[in-house]
């Protein structure tokens, strides 16, 4: 059973990271609904798959948040994660979910009513459920890494990602792959979609500055597209991005969403 202490930890992070996410999530459907309704197709399939696709990847993210937060905890107490402790940490992370994503459920029944009530081809517990079994899989190659007797080495440093595990040092390899799907693409369209706009809008940076971040979301956008990107490059990246957005203060819904881009590549910014 995890430490009351560990589990206090990372419940304050959750409470502080999705907060955040409301708010952000918020924004964004009413962005959405309103370019929909300047078209005139604010009542169409398309608006329904679109908001369905924001509230499936928004559990989704969440999940990954949530269990960026269990796995920095984990590491930093040195738990080992046996089967029994990665049952408890799923049933936290579907507790958790639960607990601070109270606005899904209202937006899904928004997009119910903006239907006259018929029911969209997905259940709000499908979106969630789906959400949360990327975790879970996650969760058990960390406990398969776990389950492999080794001996302890001062060299070697495991650092857990949603991914799974990535050690660093002497003859380190990860243990597993990102795959780069429908989900990850979106989000990060929409993460360096609204940071571009804040870098070709604001007048607080040199011109330099804005040169360089905009050159490096490009950099982002052309390797998201590749066959086969390179996540490395991706990752690093992102905390560029995050690291000069920063620096504005008015650019938090943009920072959010390269938050929320970036834990879906193994990457929690702060």
């Amino acid at each position: 059973m995890l430490d009351t202490n560990v589990v206090s930890v990372v419940e304050n992070r959750v409470t502080q990271d999705l907060e955040d996410r409301r708010e952000a999530f918020e924004r964004e459907l009413v962005q959405l609904w309103e370019g929909m309704n300047a078209r005139g197709t604010l009542r169409s399939g398309a608006t329904v798959k679109l908001t369905l696709d924001a509230i499936g990847n928004e559990f989704r993210v969440r999940s990954s948040l949530i269990w960026h937060a269990f796995a920095r905890a984990i590491d930093a107490k040195r738990i080992v994660l046996s089967e029994t402790i990665g049952s408890e940490v799923k049933n936290r992370i579907s507790d958790l979910l639960e607990r601070h994503s109270y606005d899904l459920p209202k937006h899904y029944q928004k997009l119910k009513d903006l239907m006259s009530g018929s029911f969209p081809p997905k259940s709000i517990s499908e979106l969630s459920r789906a959400g949360l079994d990327r975790i879970y899989t996650e969760i058990d190659y960390a406990t398969l890494k776990h389950s492999e007797p080794s001996q302890p080495s001062p060299s070697i440093v495991n650092i857990y990602q949603s991914y799974g595990i990535v050690q660093t040092g002497a003859s380190a390899s990860a243990s597993f792959e990102i795959k780069i799907g429908t989900e990850e693409r979106i989000e990060i369209d929409k993460a360096l979609h609204a940071v571009k706009q804040v870098f070709q809008q604001t007048n607080l940076i040199s011109e330099s500055k804005r040169k360089e971040t905009l050159e490096l979301v490009s950099d982002v956008e052309n390797e998201i597209r590749r066959e086969k990107p390179n996540v490395s490059r991706i990752r690093g990246a992102l905390q560029g991005l995050a690291t000069s957005i920063q620096t504005i203060a008015a650019a938090s819904q943009a920072y959010q969403l390269l938050k929320g881009a970036a834990s879906l590549f193994g990457l929690q910014l702060p």
